[in-house]
């Protein structure tokens, strides 16, 4: 809830995350998504993703590794999925920004992005010459369903701030996709909006016959 509030335009993309939870089985699902969550916990998790320092939470794409280990080495060839190791997309993310600091404003984009482990490396490399992620622009197109979602998530974990774009689909056949995508940002805050005034007014009314409701019992009406 906390990040859908902040950035709503990222929560149509991430949606494959959470499918398990309108499956039929969802009980029993629901059981397995615990058992990994608490293997996750005992094995560290949090030293990894739990800093309240992007920087520090930005040392490892963990959604990548997870996201490689569970598919088969066949789901990978014909998804023809192999995500860039971590020191190449150091060196892709200095090489990109020529050494030096972009200019606050300018997007950075990743056409075939992944679980966005290019944007981790440069969201580093930004940290290091003093600059701060989020004065930049980060689109990203990822046709892969769930390393879009996850390239959503990290964008968060990393602290790549307000102005990202993740958009799932085929870059090649759909060049406009990221811009497509970008446009949706508007529509979506302004029902973000209107969603939480709805809700700060049920919530100003529940309270308000709380008190009522304690007033009657007091003076017995």
């Amino acid at each position: 809830m906390h990040h859908w509030a902040r950035q709503p335009d990222l929560a149509p993309v991430m949606t494959p995350l959470f499918a398990w939870m309108v499956e039929r089985n969802v009980e029993e699902l629901a059981r397995s998504v615990r058992l990994v969550a608490d293997a996750c916990l005992r094995e560290g998790i949090l030293d990894m993703t739990g800093s309240s320092d992007p920087e520090e939470r930005s040392h490892v794409d963990v959604l990548s590794w997870v996201l490689m280990e569970l598919r088969s080495p066949g789901a990978r060839r014909r998804l023809g999925e192999y995500h860039t190791p971590p020191h190449m997309c150091e060196l892709v993310g200095n090489l990109a920004s020529g050494g030096s600091l972009p200019p606050p404003g300018e997007i950075i984009l990743e056409p075939t992005g992944g679980t966005g482990g290019v944007f981790r490396a440069t969201a580093q490399h930004v940290r290091a010459q003093g600059g701060d992620p989020a004065d930049y622009e980060w689109w990203l197109v990822e046709i892969d369903p769930l390393a879009a979602a996850a390239a959503a998530a990290n964008s968060i974990v990393w602290g790549l701030g307000r102005r990202v774009v993740i958009a799932c689909g085929d870059i090649v056949r759909d060049p406009q996709v990221a811009e497509r995508v970008a446009s949706t940002r508007t529509e979506l805050r302004a029902e973000r909006d209107t969603i939480l005034k709805k809700i700060a007014t049920i919530e100003a009314v529940r309270r308000v016959k709380e008190i009522v409701d304690r007033r009657a019992e007091k003076y017995g009406a």
